[in-house]
């Protein structure tokens, strides 16, 4: 549903200066508003970016940087300001490939036959759209080249931004797992073989 467009307004332009670093990225986020009204239900959101993945695997840890591509669909929309502006989407795809000097090839990628929670933009004060918290939450899995069977995991990732500065586009936004989280166990279908997610970083741009 399309926000009443006779209630147009004009944004403040939020500036700031910093820069972000983790691990081995960095991004310097921007701080102005990206989207004023509602999406449609039903627009897709996509966009590349990066990611740092802590791995361990039959006793061995390894660490892959992978590029990858994200898209999404907006499911609804509350209106932004003076309303507490939240987009939810649903995960359409979300994947990524890397190296490894041990392993080799490894595909990672959101688990399309099971349905996750989803995923959420909300607006942390009333008559800001900005910053926001961002949430994305998919149930995962991951092949390695050579490796029969796909690794799947035995529950959803969840990884969070905590100040989001920019959607539709996203600006070099970083999702990271929660602090304390859990390591995630992924499953192998074929051999019942286990790897291990300990951490990641998402950088969504």
């Amino acid at each position: 549903m399309k926000h009443n467009t006779t209630k147009k307004y004009f944004a403040s332009m939020l500036t700031a200066a910093g820069v972000a670093v983790i691990s081995m990225f960095a991004a310097t986020p921007n701080a102005s508003a990206q989207c004023n009204e509602c999406p449609d239900v039903g627009d897709t959101l996509c966009c590349p970016g990066t990611s740092l993945t802590d791995f361990q695997h039959a006793g061995y840890s390894l660490t892959l940087n992978a590029l990858t591509n994200g898209c999404f669909v907006v499911t609804s929309c509350t209106p932004p300001p003076p309303c507490l502006w939240q987009v939810q989407m649903s995960l359409a795809n979300f994947s990524g490939t890397g190296s490894d000097p041990v392993l080799g090839v490894v595909h990672w990628r959101n688990d399309p036959t099971r349905i996750s929670t989803g995923s959420t933009i909300t607006a942390q004060t009333p008559g800001s759209q900005f910053p926001a918290f961002g949430q994305i939450s998919f149930y995962a899995e991951a092949e390695i080249d050579g490796v029969p069977g796909i690794y799947r995991s035995n529950e959803e990732v969840l990884i969070q931004d905590q100040n989001v500065m920019s959607w539709k586009p996203f600006r070099n936004e970083i999702f990271t797992r929660p602090a304390g989280a859990a390591p995630i166990v992924f499953t192998n279908d074929i051999s019942g073989d286990q790897i291990t997610l300990n951490n990641l970083t998402s950088i969504l741009n």
